[in-house]
């Protein structure tokens, strides 16, 4: 099986590809891409011959969503899997929508990804199921932690929402109460996770 790695990190991406073949199944090449070079990959003459392409969602300042988008547009028949260290549903479901046929966290086992990537070539779509509860929050909840994690003090989020600090603090403990967290900072990191909250990596 050929396989391509596309990674910022040089380190991880030549960890992974001696990994993989001392498997014996893999043929694996590493392109690293740190966002100034996405021709690199899509002028590679034998794109299409590669049976998985490995892309890491952050490279450098650009966004490998967009990358998988364009090699999917050149190469409607490539089967992409998205490895990351960056585990959001947000992401998963762009992944989805461009096509890509798989999305994987980085701390997955070796043994893991590999029956994945086996699957993947039998023409498996595998994508972790996570419910998309919104509904844990009100309204209110989920606007005044969307301004908290937009940098917004507890002060400022009280004047944009015309409320008194109380109120506002009153929000963040219920908050953090039903996220089952103990501080703001890990109220939003679970609502990123549930996709209650939701970011796009820039470009």
């Amino acid at each position: 099986m050929k396989l391509l790695i596309v990674d910022d990190h040089d380190l991880f991406a030549n960890s992974l590809k001696a990994v993989l073949e001392k498997n014996g199944r893999f043929e694996v090449e590493v392109l690293v891409c740190d966002g100034t070079n996405f021709n690199d990959v899509l002028q590679k003459d034998d794109l299409s011959s590669i049976d998985i392409i490995l892309l890491d969602i952050h490279l450098g300042k650009r966004n490998g969503l967009l990358l998988g988008e364009q090699i999917m547009q050149q190469n409607p028949d490539s089967k992409i899997v998205f490895l990351s260290g960056y585990d959001l549903l947000e992401f998963r479901n762009q992944v989805k929508k461009i096509g890509a046929r798989g999305f994987f966290n980085k701390n997955i086992s070796i043994d893991e990804l590999t029956d994945s990537l086996n699957l993947v070539m039998e023409g498996k779509y595998l994508f972790k199921e996570e419910i998309k509860d919104e509904n844990v929050l009100t309204k209110r909840e989920i606007e005044v932690l969307r301004l908290l994690a937009e940098g917004y003090r507890q002060k400022e989020v009280a004047d944009i929402l015309n409320v008194s600090i109380r109120t506002v603090s009153q929000h963040i403990f219920v908050i953090t109460r039903k996220l089952d967290v103990d501080s703001s900072i890990g109220a939003i990191v679970a609502a990123l996770k549930k996709g209650i909250l939701t970011v796009i990596p820039k470009e």
